[in-house]
């Protein structure tokens, strides 16, 4: 993989990219005392051949939502 590919990568996160982390309650059914941590990224762009070519290089899944009047496309779990 060249550097021109992780630094449109990167680019392209900065400007459409977004992280969460999320904390999740202890699951009593199965005897967990502590909270459960975890942590989401993803890209959210209407354009599905971006997306489809960083998901064959880095993985994760593609989701397509309808939101009003716009076809939005999320990548995420990179």
């Amino acid at each position: 993989m060249n550097d021109f590919i992780h630094s449109y990568t990167a680019g392209y996160f900065d400007g459409e990219g977004w992280i969460v982390f999320i904390k999740n309650k202890a699951l009593i059914k199965y005897n967990q005392r502590n909270p459960i941590f975890s942590l989401r990224l993803g890209i959210e762009s209407t354009d599905i051949n971006t997306l489809a070519y960083l998901q064959k290089i880095y993985g994760g899944s593609l989701y397509t939502r309808r939101k009003k009047r716009a076809m939005k496309r999320r990548l995420t779990k990179l």
